[in-house]
């Protein structure tokens, strides 16, 4: 039997010895832990977050994280200060009980509410050809995001020697096992949940291949001191190899080959797939691994005073691989020197980066991308700027609006494709909303208040390679309107059992369609705060041609759509006026009730 504590990955970045950019105000990040809805004070509350910003990559040093801690107050809250425009997991424990985890896939939450439950254990038995494998092995238990930047989560274990093994105080969820090497291996890939019954993994012999690590080229030299990772779903182990570049592999599988992740120094990382078939019986060695020159780097960053900054972490994250290969762990992190230089031949000739700077307080600061070039080249990112990109919002309401909750949020790029992303703004001094450090690209500007509703701004947001671009902006917030009035006839007559609806007032001709960007972003979320059961955007004309609809972006631009009398499905009749729809432009600003007059 075994207890086990998580594996607990931290890789903090080092303070700056020079000069390094203002970070931006860090968010808040609190809510309450309960259990069986009471609060729990000294509850300890986990929040993680990737030490790199790596995209889904499953590698030892893609998966680090960073873990903050605090205790819950009497009153069972928490308040914690975390780097804007990451992703976290939240985690409570208590004794034995301990919650969910929380992945924050839309930024962090000011009142958070997490819950405890008793703990569970993950409980299962190693087996091999139906028996005790007489030795104790390592393993992992980890629960992957299911978001490409979320944050794993990873305990390590031991079994004991008849195999059997319990990690106690689990979180809820599906585990993924994995051996971390040796002879033996999992015949197929396993899943845990804490509080199952015991199960037994069947474990099968694997086979030990012998390699070689040399340098590319006719005359290739051994390359001492590689790190080569093997990239499995039943298997996550590493080696070296020796001072002649030769290494060992245990418990490979007949058959398929494996994925390996190698490191060399003074080369880029290289995600190498072994041939199917390779035997222990072939001659030895049976793995040839060759590692080619990178591309060249080189770069200057400096602050918006245009001093050079030192001892800045400079990330480069791979993002795209003409092989389809999993460009997560295609990742290289360079410090800049006292001059704010940067000079190595890291980058992989085949991989398109992002280039990212990496705040003393985690914030990640977009800076442009490195497109895939040829082997040798030589790659002058020139002086760039760390800072900059930012957007600094005050919001103006009316002085009768009093208090009310808000929430601001940037949409975007819009260029990504991913009409749903966004980052939340932190509320910094004199009431000035502050972003991340944006990449370049279109956005949306939003915010939102339950009391207040919308208020919207698209912005073109640059990189200035030189000069850091801050951009400042006002959002305007309007209560919340309703529209009301009749609708009649060129006679004055009501028009009865009309469907009226509230459109944008840039949505396409007669249909209403919404096509511009900033409107399809805001119909996702409309819906969801405020419901059309309780705030109509559409509706029948009554018996005296009466209607009423609800606007939540008082600010807005917004038009009237009356359908014509035509059955659903039918297209109008240009012949026929009763059958057009009719269009009143422009009704927010306009006297209530409206009297909207068809052309019939």
């Amino acid at each position: 039997m075994l207890t086990s504590l998580p594996l607990l990955l931290v890789l903090l970045s080092p303070q700056a010895p020079g000069r390094t950019p203002k970070d931006l105000a860090a968010f808040s990040l609190s809510g309450v832990v309960l259990e069986n809805g009471k609060p729990v004070p000294g509850a300890e509350v986990l929040v993680r977050n990737r030490a790199l910003p790596s995209y889904g990559g499953i590698s030892f040093s893609s998966i680090k994280t960073v873990t903050r801690t605090v205790k819950t107050d009497p009153g069972g809250r928490f308040h914690l200060q975390v780097p804007p425009g990451r992703l976290y997991s939240v985690l409570a424990r208590n004794g034995n009980s301990v919650s969910r985890i929380q992945d924050l896939v839309s930024p962090p939450d000011n009142n958070l509410r997490i819950e405890l439950k008793p703990a569970k254990s993950l409980k299962g038995s190693f087996v091999y050809r139906g028996k005790a494998p007489k030795t104790k092995l390592a393993f992992y238990a980890t629960r992957y995001p299911l978001a490409p930047e979320g944050v794993p989560y990873r305990f390590q274990g031991i079994s004991d020697e008849t195999g059997s093994f319990e990690i106690a105080n689990v979180p809820p969820g599906n585990w993924d096992i994995q051996l971390a090497g040796g002879p033996l291996r999992m015949r197929k890939p396993f899943s845990l949940k804490p509080g199952a019954a015991p199960a037994r993994i069947p474990l099968v012999r694997g086979i030990q291949l012998k390699g070689e690590v040399k340098s590319g080229g006719t005359y290739g030299k051994p390359v001492p001191a590689a790190r080569i990772e093997v990239l499995g779903a039943a298997l996550h182990s590493q080696t070296m190899s020796d001072l002649n570049g030769n290494f060992i592999l245990d418990g490979l599988e007949y058959g398929p080959g494996a994925t390996l992740l190698v490191e060399g120094k003074g080369f880029p990382k290289a995600l190498i797939d072994l041939e199917p078939g390779l035997s222990p019986r072939d001659p030895a060695p049976q793995i040839h691994l060759q590692l080619r020159p990178g591309r060249r780097v080189q770069g200057r960053f400096i602050d918006r005073n245009k001093k050079p900054v030192s001892g800045i972490q400079i990330f480069f994250r791979g993002r795209m691989h003409p092989s389809g290969i999993s460009f997560g762990d295609f990742t290289t992190l360079l410090t800049t020197d006292a001059e704010g230089k940067i000079d190595c031949s890291l980058l992989d000739p085949h991989t398109y980066y992002e280039v990212m700077a990496i705040l003393p307080s985690g914030e990640v600061c977009p800076i442009l991308d490195v497109p895939a070039s040829q082997e040798g080249t030589t790659v002058n990112l020139g002086t760039l700027n760390v800072d900059g990109g930012r957007v600094h919002v005050r919001v103006k309401a009316p002085r009768e609006s009093g208090d009310f909750d808000l929430e601001i949020r940037a949409y975007g790029p819009k260029e990504s494709g991913l009409p749903d992303a966004y980052v939340k703004l932190a509320k910094g001094e004199n009431g000035i909303w502050n972003s991340p450090s944006l990449p370049e690209g279109t956005y949306m500007i939003l915010s939102i208040s339950k009391k207040m509703g919308f208020a919207r701004k698209v912005l073109q947001v640059l990189r200035n390679d030189k000069q850091p671009t801050d951009y400042n902006i006002s959002l305007i917030l309007s209560p919340p309107k309703r529209i009301y009035g009749v609708v009649v006839d060129p006679g004055n007559l009501p028009v009865v059992d009309r469907e009226i609806r509230l459109v944008a007032g840039s949505a396409d001709g007669q249909q209403g369609m919404s096509t511009r960007w900033s409107d399809l972003v805001l119909e996702t979320i409309w819906e969801e705060l405020f419901p059309a059961k309780k705030f109509p955007r559409q509706t029948k004309t009554g018996p005296k041609g009466e209607f009423s609809l609800w606007c939540f972006e008082g600010s807005g631009n917004y038009d009237l759509l009356v359908s014509g009398n035509t059955a659903p499905g039918q297209k109008e009749d240009m012949n026929d006026p009763a059958s057009k729809s009719h269009r009143e432009r422009g009704v927010l600003g306009r006297p209530l009730p409206l009297t909207v007059q068809m052309d019939m």
